[in-house]
């Protein structure tokens, strides 16, 4: 698969999808630093691949890290998305040596030009916050600078979501240049920005660059519950607090998924990153040490994870959204309305007219396949999964599905994939985040339930429990007749499974249900 590019946030700037990191580009300590000589070999090989994206900041290595990729990108300026940042001081006795308020930002981008070689930058972040600097200083400083030529588009990194909405909201509002990206942590043992930052950034239009996609390293494929301690790595250089029992267990599921796919673990680990889209526009920052690291963690441009390893990888990364994500907000504001609430803007369904580039090529019109002729296309799938090859794999698996007929488009995905579940049809679709048909994976929460009525519920659930589902409700004689129980598939997907046992007389069902929920039967 060749580098493909995305817009960063609300412009019309191409960044490759992966960001080439520079943060040790001429840092010895503790000895997992890289020399000019390597890091020219990392930089040759990140522009053989396509890549356009470095990131750097004035604080890397004293300002080394700008000096040598200065140096190592000017013959071909013109064609680089050089982004850099200020904030952290570069004096520490000085009060005025760092922050984010316009003389420091003055002082360091004069600074980071010179070092840099260069008379733009064209993306510069805010490192991090300044809580003394009001934030209308910070954006109209930094839109200052943009209206001198002096940079061309603006970030921020690693601050609270409301400090960066309210940023954004001023910028708006005023006609200042507002922020195009966010950067932050973003890997399977750090998903904390799942909670606020990654929403607000979808919201906002920002393009998030992930830095610590490998989690420090843990997820190389060196770390895990059964294997010995490097000593040579930053993990080992700066403490082990990261070494905690979840995400040695995380490190574990990568390295099993990388075994079992025949890749590097680092490959799985930036793959599932590059997997989250739905979330928000994500370009992975790679942090290589040599050109071999980087040449492996571009292979992650080839891997593209199955729904049954994304659910793996989410079973044991996930966090607790907490409140108030968690709060049954849903049921109080619509009580049994809210499946008859269409939502334009995170539909299940969506009609477009399809570009000529997404109509099915010859070879892609197999006999299994029904070929579309029209160009106007209605989306109108059951279920959104996030690899309906995969799930279509899996239901006729576990639930005895029958697989009828297949839409694909160009790119692997399918618009469609028809299931016969006895009487009843299931489209099944893949994600199209860019129409705004996402699954319920992507949106951090489960749906259903769709229900299988059926003549051998036991072989059934059996199946399915074994094939990887998770019991919601345990299997069951219930009041009204059936044996019942409900599961969740490895898609986000709620199923109740089913079988009639005996036919119950209308008020003997009536006067169980008044017993069990409470009050008189009618």
């Amino acid at each position: 698969m060749s580098m493909r590019y995305k817009l960063l946030g609300r412009t019309g700037l191409r960044v490759s999808a992966l960001c080439l990191g520079a943060m040790i580009f001429g840092d010895t300590r503790g000895g997992w630093g890289v020399s000019k000589d390597e890091a020219a070999r990392i930089v040759e090989r990140f522009a053989e691949a396509g890549g356009n994206f470095v990131d750097t900041a004035n604080y890397y290595a004293r300002g080394e890290s700008e000096c040598i990729v200065g140096e190592l990108i000017a013959p071909e300026r013109e064609r680089w998305v050089l982004s850099t940042k200020y904030t952290l001081t570069m004096r520490p006795d000085d009060p005025n040596g760092g922050g984010a308020h316009r003389k420091s930002l003055v002082q360091s981008l004069e600074a980071s030009l010179r070092r840099l070689g260069t008379d733009y930058i064209d993306l510069l972040w805010v490192h991090i916050w300044d809580a003394f600097t009001p934030v209308d200083e910070v954006v109209r400083a930094l839109d200052d600078v943009v209206s001198a030529g002096k940079v061309l588009y603006v970030g921020i990194s690693d601050t609270p979501a409301w400090i960066v909405s309210q940023a954004v909201t001023l910028a708006d509002l005023r006609g200042w240049t507002r922020f195009a990206g966010l950067q932050v942590p973003y890997s399977l043992v750090e998903r904390s920005v799942e909670r606020e930052l990654l929403p607000m950034a979808q919201a906002l239009e920002l393009t998030v660059t992930a830095w610590s996609p490998l989690g420090g390293g843990l997820l190389t494929g060196r770390y895990g519950s059964d294997r010995d301690r490097p000593d040579d790595t930053r993990i080992a250089a700066f403490g082990e607090s990261q070494l905690s029992v979840r995400n040695l267990a995380i490190a574990d599921a990568v390295n099993a998924v990388a075994a079992e796919r025949g890749v590097s673990s680092a490959q799985v680990a930036i793959a599932w990153v590059r997997a989250q889209q739905a979330r928000s526009v994500i370009v992975p920052v790679l942090g290589a040490r040599r050109r071999e690291q980087l040449q492996d963690n571009l292979g992650a441009l080839e891997l593209e994870l199955t729904a049954e390893e994304l659910a793996r990888l989410e079973e044991v990364s996930r966090i607790e959204l907490g409140f108030p994500h968690d709060f049954d907000a849903g049921r109080l504001a619509y009580g049994n309305t809210r499946p008859l609430i269409d939502n334009h803007r995170h539909p299940t369904a969506h009609t477009y007219t399809r570009p000529a580039s997404l109509a099915p090529s010859e070879e892609q019109a197999m006999t299994e396949t029904k070929p579309v002729a029209e160009q106007k296309q209605t989306i109108t799938p059951h279920l959104v999964v996030r690899d309906a090859a995969a799930a279509s794999k899996w239901y006729q698996r576990a639930l005895g599905a029958e697989e009828r007929g297949r839409v694909p488009v160009p790119g692997g995905r399918f618009m469609q994939i028809e299931l016969r579940f006895g009487d009843s049809t299931v489209m099944i679709a893949d994600e199209f985040p860019e129409l705004g048909v996402v699954s319920p994976l992507s949106l951090g929460g489960t749906v259903g339930a769709l229900a299988i009525h059926t003549d051998d519920v036991d072989a059934i659930w059996q199946r399915a429990v074994e094939a990887g589902a998770e019991v919601s409700l345990p299997l069951r004689e219930v009041f009204w007749g059936d044996r019942h129980g409900e599961i969740f598939d490895p898609f986000g997907h709620r199923w109740a499974l089913a079988q009639r046992l005996r036919d119950v007389p209308a008020e003997e069902i009536t006067a169980a249900a008044a017993a069990m929920f409470g009050g008189e039967p009618a």
